[in-house]
Order: structure tokens, then C-alpha cells, then sequence
């Protein structure tokens, strides 16, 4: 009996133990292994079967929340990478705008500039192709492409600046991909490019204007008047030696005098120079101003033909260029008898090519002229430009002056 009752308690206690690690241990183990997962990420776990006790109660509740944590994650992970991409594509529109924001902080600006700022702005996803045009009364119109063109159909931004037009932006590509605030911002920065651009140009012009008028002033309060003075005394001085009849006396007074008159033409010339008044900045509309007024002293006609990138001709540059071209003109005028002069100022990529061409008498370079100082002038004025002035001309065949120099 005693046996018998012993055997029972061992086969209950047996039975206990199986049941504890089947219905307990086993599902705890699960339990615990897959909070475990859950914490390395991986919501795919296994959980024991579902049953109607308390750890039943306990699975089926973890379960729907590594369901619910699997989705939050996984939404998570969504915003995150779309709110990194948004990040991403404002830190480049950002770098794009502080980069043309930095090319256009320089003290002068040229087309090289504007030229960089279109080709960072190809960078951009959709935008396959640029063209910046800027339009101003008081300058040339010009216009820069970059990217390659196609049949495809234009985006115009307009060039705005305080309520005033300086001109567009277009630019081709796919309008959904491109960055449509971005690239109104960069047409906003352009505009102030383009606006600070002329404003350099009239500053630059109105010092350089001020700076010869002041020169021209004290040439004439100085030497034109000392010269006026010396003028005078000499006709006193030859009336005078006449009245004596010294023969060799009379001969070196007309010497002098005639010295004093070439000085004081010359003087004259430089006066006329240094009072050249131009009311444009801009080179195109200054040599047509310039040629106007010289088409008003003469019956020759004076054609113009240009096709030079005015953009990146500063004022100094744009003064020893112009007096070449007065001087020219002037000389076709007053020594040639010309009935046709042509002005032609063109551009191979970066280097600019003027040539003034008349029809007159022609002469010989061979031969002094120390009455005329022009031509020597000319060419210091073409050296200051890093540039090379050659004269073609001979007798009864006209004359042809040509100067190349660099734009860059």
C-alpha cells in the first residue's frame, strides 16, 4: 500500500513538471526569446499557440503589439527617409545659392561669372538647359546659354528688381523633377547680379569721367593758358623784329611761333580728349553716342558694326578703346577726306578683333609727321590694353587701323 502510494505521488509530481515546462516554462521561453527579436528589430516572432489561460492572454497581447510596433516602425523609417531626402535637397539648393551668391560677390563682374552661376544651376535634378538674357535701356542687351538646348518648350522666369524688369531666365527640362522655388530664388539673385553689373559699370564710368574733367580743367588752367600767353608775346615779338629787319631774328620768332601753334593744337586735341562726355556705361551705346557726334562734324559716312561682348569691358578699358576709335575717325575726318569710314568691332570667343577702315588719300608711314602726335598715342593706349594696333596704308588706297587684345 505504501509502495503503491509512493508511485503515485512520483507519477503526479512527474506529471506536474511535464505540464509546468509544456504550459509555463515553454511559452515564457517564447515569450522572452521574441522580446529579444523585438529589440534587434525583427518583429517576425513566434509566439506559443493561443490559449484561454492567463499566458494566452499575455501571448496574444504581445503579439498585437510587435504587430503595432512592426507598422509604427516601419512608418518611422518611411518619414525619415523622406524627411532626410527633403534635408538633403535643401542642403543642395542651399550650397547651390550660397555658390552663386559667392560668384556674384565680386568687385567686377563679368560673363565668365554669369556663365559659372548657369553651369552650377545645371546641377540641379530637371533643369537640362539655361538661358540668362538681361535687357536695360542705359546698356546692350546680351544673353548667356548654357546646357544643350532642344525642341522642348521654354520655362520664363522674369529678372525682377524693386517692380523693374532687368530681364529672363528660361531654362528647359522636367517641371516636376526641377526645383521651382529654387530656381525662383536664383532668378531673384540674378536680377541683383544683373542690377549690380550696370550699377558697377555707371560708378566705374562716372569716376573715370570725373577723373579726365578734373585733368582737362588743370591742363587749361595751366599749360593752355601759359601757351595762350606765349602765343601772344611771340606776335609782339615779331612785329617788333620787323620793325628792326633782322632777317635771321624774324626767321627763328616764326620757328617758335609755328612750335607754339603745333603745341597749343595739340593741347587742344588733348582738351577735346579729356572732355570726351559720354552718358553711357555701357560700350555699345557709348561708341554709338561717340559716333553720332562725329557724324555731326563731317558730310563721310560712318557705319558701325558690333558684335563684342560689352559685359566684361571695364571703364578704363572701355576709354583707351573708344579714343582709339575717336582718333581714327578724327584723322580719316580732318587728314584723309574720307567719304566712308566703317567701325567694326568684333569677337572670336575671348578675344576682340576693331577695325576702322576709310576710303581718304592713305599716306605713307615712312614718312615723319611731327605735327601729329595721334598716331604714337594710339599706340600706347593699345599696349595699356595688352593689345597690338597695326596700321595698313598707303598713298591714294585709304587707311586701315586694326587693334586685337584679349577680353580676358
Amino acid at each position: 500500500m505504501g509502495s503503491l502510494s509512493l508511485g503515485l505521488i512520483l507519477a503526479l509530481v512527474l506529471f506536474l513538471l511535464h505540464y509546468t515546462q509544456r504550459r509555463i516554462v515553454n511559452p515564457l521561453n517564447l515569450l522572452v526569446t521574441a522580446s529579444q527579436r523585438i529589440q534587434n528589430r525583427d518583429f517576425h516572432i513566434e509566439l506559443p499557440p493561443s490559449r484561454s489561460n492567463e499566458l494566452g492572454v499575455l501571448s496574444n497581447s504581445f503579439a498585437i503589439m510587435a504587430s503595432e510596433l512592426e507598422e509604427l516602425y516601419s512608418n518611422l523609417e518611411q518619414k525619415i527617409e523622406s524627411e532626410t531626402q527633403k534635408l538633403t535637397k535643401a542642403n543642395r539648393s542651399l550650397n547651390l545659392l550660397y555658390d552663386c551668391s559667392t560668384l556674384l560677390s565680386s568687385t567686377f563682374l563679368t560673363r565668365e561669372r554669369f556663365e559659372k552661376i548657369l553651369d552650377i544651376t545645371l546641377n540641379m535634378d530637371g533643369v537640362d538647359a539655361l538661358s540668362l538674357s538681361a535687357h536695360n535701356p542705359n546698356q546692350s542687351d546680351w544673353e548667356i546659354t548654357a546646357g544643350e538646348p532642344t525642341a522642348a518648350p521654354w520655362h520664363t522666369l522674369p529678372l525682377m528688381l524693386d517692380g523693374e524688369s532687368l530681364g529672363t531666365l528660361k531654362w528647359q527640362g522636367d517641371e516636376v523633377i526641377a526645383d521651382g522655388v529654387l530656381l525662383s530664388n536664383l532668378a531673384a539673385i540674378l536680377a541683383r547680379g544683373v542690377y549690380y553689373n550696370h550699377a558697377q559699370k555707371q560708378a566705374m564710368h562716372l569716376a573715370v569721367m570725373e577723373e579726365r574733367a578734373t585733368l582737362a580743367r588743370e591742363l587749361h588752367d595751366s599749360i593752355a593758358q601759359s601757351l595762350s600767353y606765349l602765343k601772344i608775346q611771340t606776335s609782339l615779338l615779331k612785329r617788333h623784329l620787323k620793325q628792326l629787319d633782322a632777317p635771321d631774328a624774324n626767321e627763328i620768332a616764326e620757328e617758335i611761333s609755328d612750335q607754339l601753334r603745333i603745341a597749343y593744337d595739340q593741347l587742344r586735341e588733348l582738351l577735346n580728349a579729356f572732355r570726351l562726355s559720354l552718358t553711357h556705361a555701357d560700350f555699345g551705346l557709348a561708341l554709338q553716342e561717340m559716333l553720332d557726334a562725329l557724324q555731326s562734324q563731317t558730310e563721310a559716312e560712318i557705319r558701325m558694326v558690333s558684335s563684342l561682348d560689352t559685359l566684361s569691358i571695364d571703364a578704363q578699358r572701355q576709354m583707351h578703346i573708344l579714343q582709339i576709335i575717336r582718333e581714327a575717325c578724327a584723322n580719316a575726318i580732318k587728314h584723309a577726306h574720307a567719304n566712308q569710314i566703317t567701325v567694326s568691332c568684333i569677337q572670336h570667343n575671348h578675344q576682340a578683333s576693331i577695325a576702322i577702315v576709310d576710303d581718304g588719300v592713305g599716306f605713307s608711314l615712312q614718312e615723319e609727321k611731327p605735327d601729329h602726335y595721334g598716331l604714337n598715342i594710339m599706340q600706347e593706349r593699345s599696349a595699356m590694353l595688352g593689345g597690338e594696333l597695326k596700321i595698313i596704308t598707303a598713298p591714294s588706297e585709304g587707311c586701315q587701323v586694326r587693334l586685337t587684345f584679349d577680353l580676358n
